[in-house]
């Protein structure tokens, strides 16, 4: 028999602040709530901190519900000045249930309600200037029929912070990360794998014994030490990262290369053939840094004479720079009786090359240094990084579509979703004005996001270079003329929201035609003309000109509005990107975005003048076969 579906539960908190009561519905994975505007919960006082706590979700593990978990600081573990309170008592960390009382920074109050009806959730946002009170206590708590174990509970909190916590490293050798108190912050599987006992032992662990003071003490933020664990030896590279205070380790698995360069220590002078094999240059070194002897592949030139470098010292056959690290690997080698390792450059034929030094001793006063030319490696390795920052890249950019779009696509849809659901429950009850309202209501958000997935489409079109320049003979005067009129309806309709906005049009052109993709300039000026009148919610004139001049053609769109700030301009045309001053101001990011991809195509150049709260400028300068006006 099939069990019944368990009803959605929407989540809401009710916040009174000094701004007054507004009613927000919870549905991120995670929010931050503080003073900041960058939160995702602002409360206005000034005892709240700027990140004050965060709001994180709880799936539960048999079903879809879930619950929020409410923690005091930001997401660095900095704990907020003034503190949570939850039902009267002071807390760190909560998980709400139906009807808590929440007071942040001691003047902030809160409620947290769950219902499992929509319109409950449309009737408290869009009612927040009145008093509710005895429908809020009507709410029934819509959890007591969905009563988890205990167990499961914890466990689904637990990986929630796990996943709130970790990121996504799914290679074969193990990496794993400590912050400065030497506290284990990430393992990845492969470290989990082959170091079952690391948690346990922690800095005893011999991975990590002698990390934390190695970093410590040295000026380095890199460096590979080999370690012995059981009967396996590692290489281990060692990352600081001093944006983030943690110490990242990478381990490759070397046993069976040590395991060889053993047996070349042990029996160098018997096994001849062993050493034959090998592809590197050899060479045996005094105590006091003599070329002794050498051995060569066949295919590996030595580059100079062997009377050039057999019985000198290192310092008369290396630069400085190279001689006095590889004498101090001798005697380190000498006295400790450990390989030592180190890598150096040569530049041979104007060519720079990259070379790694392994040196053994190999007799009594005797060192033998194995040298390979890793230049190839080298080149890899800065493809490889190149290739991780452009991944990193890649991620930070599908983060910002996922947040942007969630966003954007939440409003509309829950705005769709709740008059669909007006209209079934009270349809037949409203007059047929109030219907019609609520239908235009639909329609406005179906042309929102269709608007948003064509900008979305046209920017990946643009990156994966489908996106063609298709210039042909266009009259600018009337189509800058054209879209100023219609811009100006637009923005007579936006004027119930904000101060009325006045768009005016100047031509300096002595031009009737010019060869332009009329696609591409459309949305151009639509999104410069646009953002002009969205981000200036004051109200004023918005500027169109039009300047022509011997081979190219020049449009400036000034404005009056709140301006952009020196710190936002270098990003301002990557996708997804928002100024940080734009605060409530909806958007999505991909307007300047689709303006740079349509100039770049066109062959020019896009220029922003701005100050914070005067206005901003944009000057396009398009290259162009001009026709000129007939006498």
């Amino acid at each position: 028999m099939l069990e019944p579906e368990q009803p959605q539960i929407h989540h809401l908190l009710v916040i009174e602040d000094k701004q007054g009561r507004h009613t927000i519905g919870l549905e991120d994975a995670t929010c931050s709530i503080g003073r900041d505007p960058t939160n995702s919960i602002v409360l206005h006082s000034h005892l709240v901190s700027r990140q004050h706590a965060i709001l994180l979700r709880v799936t539960t593990p048999e079903n879809s519900t879930y619950l929020f978990r409410l923690i005091d600081g930001n997401l660095q573990g900095k704990r907020s000045t003034n503190g949570l309170i939850v039902n009267g008592q002071r807390c760190f960390s909560c998980d709400l249930q139906h009807g808590d009382v929440i007071v942040f920074g001691e003047d902030v109050k809160a409620r947290y309600y769950a219902t499992a009806k929509h319109s409950d959730v449309e009737l408290l946002i869009s009612s927040e200037a009145e008093d509710l009170s005895g429908f809020l206590s009507n709410l029934s708590n819509p959890f007591q029929t969905l009563v988890e174990p205990d167990s499961q509970l914890e466990n689904a909190r637990e990986a929630a912070l796990v996943r709130l916590a970790s990121f996504a490293e799914l290679i074969s050798t193990p990496i794993l990360e400590i912050d400065l108190t030497g506290a284990i912050t990430y393992l990845n599987p492969a470290a989990t794998l082959q170091f079952p006992d690391i948690r346990d032992r922690k800095l005893q662990h011999p991975i990590l014994m002698g990390v934390l003071s190695a970093v410590q003490q040295s000026q380095e933020k890199f460096f590979i030490r080999e370690v012995e664990v059981a009967d396996k030896v590692f290489e281990q590279s060692v990352h600081y990262i001093a944006e983030s205070d943690l110490i990242r380790s990478h381990l490759v698995d070397v046993t069976q290369r040590k395991q060889v360069e053993e047996a070349l220590r042990k029996s160098f002078s018997t096994n001849r053939a062993l050493i034959d094999a090998m592809p590197d240059l050899m060479f045996r070194i005094s105590k006091d840094g003599i070329f002794v002897n050498f051995k060569a592949a066949k295919h590996n030139n030595l580059l100079v004479s062997p009377s050039e470098f057999l019985g000198k010292s290192i310092f008369e056959v290396l630069p400085p720079e190279v001689a006095q690290p590889a004498m101090e690997c001798v005697k380190q080698a000498l006295q400790t009786g450990d390989l030592q390792i180190f890598e150096y450059q040569l530049r041979l034929d104007n060519v720079l090359h990259d070379y790694e030094a392994r040196i053994v001793v190999s007799a009594e006063d005797e060192v033998m240094a194995i040298v390979r030319d890793i230049t190839e490696r080298k080149q890899a390795e800065v493809e490889i990084r190149n290739a991780l920052e452009r991944e990193k890249e890649l991620s930070e950019l599908k983060t910002r579509f996922v947040t942007m779009t969630s966003h954007e696509f939440r409003t509309p849809l829950t705005t769709i979703l709740s008059s669909a659901e007006l209209l079934e429950d009270y349809g037949s009850k409203w007059p047929e004005g109030k219907k019609l309202n609520h239908l235009r209501r639909i329609q406005t958000c179906v042309d929102h996001m269709i608007q948003l997935l064509n900008d979305v489409l046209l920017i990946g079109k643009a990156e994966v270079g489908k996106l063609r320049c298709n210039p042909a003979p266009l009259d600018l005067v009337q189509f800058c003329q054209d879209l100023v009129d219609e811009l100006q309806i637009s923005a007579t309709h936006f004027q119930d929201r904000c101060s009325a906005h006045t768009l005016t049009f100047t031509s300096q052109c002595n031009c009737i035609s010019a060869d332009l993709d009329e696609k591409l300039l459309r949305h151009i000026l639509t999104n410069l003309l646009s953002n002009a009148i969205k981000y200036s919610p004051q109200g004023g004139t918005v500027y169109l000109d039009l300047i022509c001049r011997p081979g190219e053609v020049n449009f400036q769109v000034q404005d009056q509005g709140i301006g952009i700030t020196a710190a936002d301009q270098p990003q301002l045309f990557d996708s997804f990107y928002r100024a940080s001053n734009v605060g409530t101001i909806a958007g999505t990011g991909l307007g300047l975005a689709i303006v740079k991809n349509s100039v770049d195509l066109h062959g020019g150049t896009i220029t922003v003048e701005s100050k914070v709260g005067v206005g901003t400028t944009f000057l396009v300068s398009l290259p162009t076969k001009q026709v000129p006006v007939d006498e």
